[in-house]
């Protein structure tokens, strides 16, 4: 199934150049996969307002316990850099496609049996 994502986060104080950036980690910690998401328009917000954020991605976690965590961070062409970690979700992926690694990739294999003379 895919993942779906919903996030509303306020801002403190006027914040420009925002960037949220997800990360998909494994228990241990290992980061598996991310992606980044500039604020559209002009990338302000005001005090006291809020962005929303929904995302949907597929899903190529094979069974196993994960997290995801969002980073709240500043266009570093701003000159200095605001900065927090948000640790959203824990989750299981349950199924019975086990396989090496922690995702499973689409991959278009030829095989060929070549007999000898």
């Amino acid at each position: 199934e895919p993942i779906r994502l919903g996030l509303v986060v306020e801002a403190r104080r006027e914040l420009a150049g925002l960037v949220f950036g997800f990360h998909f980690m494994t228990a241990e910690g290992q980061q598996v996969f991310g992606f980044n998401q500039e604020l559209s328009e002009e990338g302000r917000v005001a005090a006291g307002e809020r962005v929303r954020l929904s995302a949907r991605i597929d899903n190529p976690l094979l069974p196993g316990r994960y997290f995801v965590n969002c980073w709240v961070t500043r266009n570093r062409t701003q000159g200095d850099i605001a900065l927090q970690v948000l640790r959203l979700v824990d989750f299981l992926v349950y199924g019975t496609r086990p396989g090496p690694g922690v995702v499973s990739v689409e991959a278009d294999v030829k095989t060929v049996l070549e007999r000898g003379e």
